[in-house]
């Protein structure tokens, strides 16, 4: 790996961190749309497509579009299976090799990036920006259909296929799809039925060993989650934050002062 010396930023290859130190010297090419700076002109004509929409690279087998050439690399992977980048420590593969790199922090225990606010340490720059947010309230990512924004860019993928109908994550056995990965493999543990968890009490099942646990509450009567502001309690931390939002309404920041009061 080569690093930065400025930053700690690591790249795979010389080249990479030959053109990521153009970032520190002035040397890039900025968006007009957005102002964000690029190290290489290629770089920034793929930016450029976030804005416009194009999508000129696609894949044979679904059809899907993308603005370079290498995420069209990476997502047919998807539908091969390859994994060519292998974690030395543990053997887990990925399709990238940058997702290997902040994977293999794990191991060490690296946390190159931190918060200037809180001090927190991530792995990843890409998860630092995301931290960030938090503190800010930044919501950069804007639905273009209904205005609505988000904090990443994932969340804001996700949500769209509310708008367009797509559910790209199909399941192998009865054939039904879903909007995302995590939804499809729930979903997949209602097919293993070693997996599922039965409650002693009146034998009802569940997929997950914690919504057992928050079931047999109804059972028992504990409440072990209290509210800070009126003391009720509840069975689950979901149901609590359901209800925190009686107190403050439709204002997400008074929302996030109560999480860090239960949390903290």
């Amino acid at each position: 790996m080569f690093q930065c010396k400025l930053c700690g930023d690591e790249f795979p290859k010389k080249t990479k961190l030959k053109n990521h130190m153009r970032m520190h010297s002035g040397e890039c090419y900025e968006c007009e749309t957005c102002g964000k700076s690029f190290p290489m002109k290629y770089c920034l004509i793929v930016h450029e497509r976030i804005h416009s929409g194009e999508k000129p690279f696609c894949c044979e087998q679904c059809g899907k579009g993308f603005a370079a050439s290498s995420h069209l690399v990476t997502h047919i992977r998807t539908h091969t299976g390859e994994r060519p980048f292998s974690c030395k420590h543990c053997g887990k593969c990925f399709t990238r090799g940058s997702h290997l790199l902040i994977h293999t922090r794990i191991h060490t225990g690296e946390k190159p990036f931190s918060c200037d606010i809180c001090g927190k340490g991530f792995s990843a720059n890409s998860h630092l920006r995301r931290h960030v947010r938090t503190h800010t309230g930044e919501k950069p990512f804007k639905c273009s259909t209904c205005g609505k924004a988000f904090s990443q860019g994932c969340t804001l993928s996700l949500h769209m296929r509310k708008h367009t109908g797509e559910k790209p994550f199909s399941c192998d056995t009865c054939g039904q799809s879903y909007p995302s990965n995590t939804i499809l493999r729930k979903h997949m543990r209602r097919h293993d039925v070693k997996k599922q968890f039965q409650c002693d009490v009146c034998g009802k099942y569940f997929i997950l060993q914690c919504l057992l646990k928050i079931h047999v509450r109804t059972h028992t009567g504990e409440k072990p989650f209290k509210c800070k502001v009126c003391q009720k309690g509840f069975i689950g931390n979901s149901q609590l934050l359901r209800h925190m939002k009686s107190h403050t309404g439709d204002k997400p920041h008074l929302l996030l002062l109560l999480k860090r009061r239960i949390f903290v």
